[in-house]
């Protein structure tokens, strides 16, 4: 039986009063779901069905970067010594394979839509895990910290501005996911769900800040 192969993203936020501390969740998540995922790899609801390769694909930015680092499961047909090298964190052009082609291989992470365009043309049931840790307010989690010069292409498509990085409400999760529907807008939500295995999970780890109080 040939190996099966899931993915799990996590993002990490800039930080510009506590840097490293988002930085260091990408890692911890990795460990904390590889243990998960071990205790459940037999069971009828896990999501990973063995043998099978787990890719954790880590969206630096702070750092304007993306890595990559594998986990194994059950009698999977990789060396020893090449499981070892895959468990470490690499630059994702650096992984020595095309697992992750379809994933920038240039490295920056800029925009929360880094994620999403990697999601869209994951192979289609993929993905198993997508969790953002970062700041967050109303419109959605903040990895960057850009604003929203508003607009659309027609009343009620709207239209993603270049300059934003962050989540957003206004523009993220309609049909078009905010670009040209015309062009790589679209199929843009349909794509991006059929990254998703059935169960996955899309989490949001952050503060949901609405508006600020001050009182004298």
């Amino acid at each position: 039986m040939a190996d099966d192969l899931k993915f799990v993203f996590v993002a990490t936020g800039k930080d510009s009063e506590h840097p490293r501390n988002f930085v260091g969740m990408a890692d911890t998540h990795s460990r904390v779901e590889t243990v998960r995922m071990r205790k459940k790899q037999e069971a009828p609801s896990s999501l990973i069905k063995i043998p099978v390769r787990v890719r954790f694909v880590h969206f630096d930015f702070k750092n304007d970067a993306i890595f990559a680092r594998d986990e194994f499961f059950g009698n999977v047909s990789v060396s020893r010594d090449a499981r070892t090298a895959a468990s470490r964190w690499k630059p994702i052009g650096q992984t020595g394979d095309t697992l992750s082609s379809f994933i920038n291989q240039g490295g920056p992470a800029r925009s929360i839509t880094d994620i999403y365009h990697a999601v869209r043309k994951a192979p289609r049931g993929s993905l198993i895990d997508v969790s953002l840790y970062s700041h967050g307010f109303l419109e959605g989690p903040v990895v960057a910290n850009t604003n929203d010069p508003g607009g659309e292409f027609s009343p009620s498509v709207p239209r993603r501005s270049l300059a934003d990085h962050d989540g957003r409400v206004r523009t993220d999760f309609f049909p078009n996911m905010g670009e040209d529907p015309n062009a790589e807008g679209q199929n843009a939500l349909v794509e991006f769900r059929g990254g998703f295995a059935s169960g996955a999970v899309f989490r949001i780890f952050g503060c949901n800040v609405q508006e600020t109080c001050r009182g004298d």
